[in-house]
């Protein structure tokens, strides 16, 4: 899996903490949630993934945006998969909960995201910097935002189907995920 954007990871990880609170007690799963800029923070979060990227668990490529800023992009690495299959044969229920959700999630936009959270969690929003905008905002409106800009005539027809719904994949669990991946990286 791969998941761009440190916001995301925070909201991810958020949610993980709210929805399966009780599950993950016993692996003292983060706690120190407060309103930040964007919403819901974690500085624990943010060491426990710069740990996981200096054990060479996970990749952090850096993009520069349109507009200068830096995108974090996370992805799994070998060793990274090799943890989550453990971690799945010890939380095996969990584990695929969160690979459902986060695999919906990763097919969001961002403010989609984050109007979610905001609303179900109004309390971490009171610093974030974005709040109006993001509630304000719908998917229609990024759409239409984006066409306005130039682009390529592919991703511009990609975006339509996207659009119209008519976007079917194929679903697979954790291990069924992992199995296919592996068989890419041999290829």
């Amino acid at each position: 899996m791969t998941v761009k954007g440190s916001t995301r990871i925070q909201k991810y990880g958020f949610l993980a903490s709210q929805l399966y609170s009780k599950e993950l007690t016993s692996l003292n799963f983060y706690k120190d949630w407060v309103p930040y800029s964007y919403g819901p923070h974690s500085m624990e979060l943010v060491h426990d993934l710069q740990k996981c990227v200096e054990q060479d668990l996970i990749e952090d490529n850096v993009e520069i945006t349109h507009n200068g800023r830096q995108l974090h992009i996370y992805s799994l690495k070998l060793r990274g998969r090799s943890r989550l299959n453990k971690l799945s044969q010890d939380y095996g229920e969990i584990i695929k909960n969160l690979y459902e959700k986060f695999t919906a999630l990763n097919r969001k936009s961002i403010n989609s995201v984050l109007k979610d959270i905001y609303e179900a969690y109004p309390n971490y929003t009171v610093n974030s910097k974005i709040k109006q905008e993001v509630l304000e905002s719908t998917d229609k409106f990024i759409y239409e935002k984006l066409e306005t800009e130039e682009l390529n005539p592919e991703i511009k027809q990609k975006l339509e189907l996207i659009q119209s719904g008519g976007v079917k994949g194929k679903k697979y669990s954790p291990s069924e995920y992992l199995q296919h991946i592996d068989n890419l990286l041999e290829d």
